[in-house]
């Protein structure tokens, strides 16, 4: 999966899908029309929400709002060509370690309300340093087909500081 993201407005601009199951073979393309409000595939055309979000793009969004435990953020998703809210359940705070080290983490649970590999029968849990970056550190899942772990190895940053919003105002601080 590829999300190409608005650097200025953090919305979704581009979403590509590629997925490689045995001999199942599935690509999806869709470019997001922010200004039109269209979400526009190969074969069709699809009307979405004001700052709609594609499944990445929403994480990436949410680590850059001031959000505290106990939070359940709301936004526009568009995947599958259909329109369905997603929810991020800020859970708690953790300490982990992975092999680029040990960190404190807030933990998060993404909720897309559709059918598809997340919905009810599965459930996908984050850990974001807690800290300005918010870089996820792991994630574990468990679908119907079994389970995964993805876990950072190593990272580097950039001299470039963080951009952190906060949700009531929209307004940006560092």
């Amino acid at each position: 999966m590829e999300s190409f993201i608005d650097y200025e407005n953090l919305f979704s601009l581009r979403f590509e899908k590629h997925l490689r199951e045995g001999k199942f073979k599935k690509d999806e393309e869709v470019e997001f029309d922010q200004q039109q409000h269209l979400a526009r595939y190969a074969d069709k055309t699809v009307p979405i929400p004001p700052n709609t979000q594609d499944f990445l793009s929403a994480l990436y969004y949410v680590r850059t709002l001031d959000i505290e435990v106990g939070q359940a953020i709301a936004m526009a998703n568009h995947t599958g060509g259909k329109n369905y809210p997603i929810y991020v359940k800020i859970l708690g705070r953790e300490r982990v370690t992975v092999p680029a080290g040990t960190f404190d983490c807030i933990v998060v649970e993404p909720v897309l309300q559709t059918t598809g590999i997340f919905e009810h029968k599965g459930k996908l849990t984050i850990w974001l340093t807690d800290d300005t970056l918010k870089m996820p550190v792991l994630m574990r899942s468990k679908v119907v087909i079994g389970a995964f772990e993805a876990v950072l190895k190593s990272y580097r940053t950039s001299d470039e500081p963080p951009r952190i919003l906060r949700r009531e105002t929209g307004e940006e601080h560092e």
